[in-house]
């Protein structure tokens, strides 16, 4: 992904791999992405790669991986590299 990607999404925010089966994967090169909230693997398998860019994770929040009761029930990976120009920033 490259430019700017603004969602309106009612406070879904960017979800890969949510349920248990499931699969997704997000690769981002440079631009902004300004998700309300970003899950990764919450009960299934995501990947999200960041090589450039800024994330700026609004009110809600960066969930990597699931766990519920201590139980692992998703797996979730996050690749950060680009140095500098990759960013994170919350308002929480």
């Amino acid at each position: 992904m490259g430019g700017i990607q603004t969602q309106d999404d009612g406070g879904l925010g960017l979800a890969l791999g949510t349920n248990a089966g499931n699969s997704g994967t997000f690769n981002m090169t440079g631009g902004s992405l300004d998700p309300n909230k970003t899950v990764v693997g919450e009960s299934g398998t995501g990947s999200m790669t960041l090589s450039g860019g800024t994330l700026n994770v609004g009110n809600g929040s960066l969930f990597i991986g699931g766990t519920s009761n201590g139980v692992t029930s998703g797996v979730g990976t996050l690749t950060v590299s680009g140095g500098p120009t990759t960013t994170f920033k919350s308002a929480d």
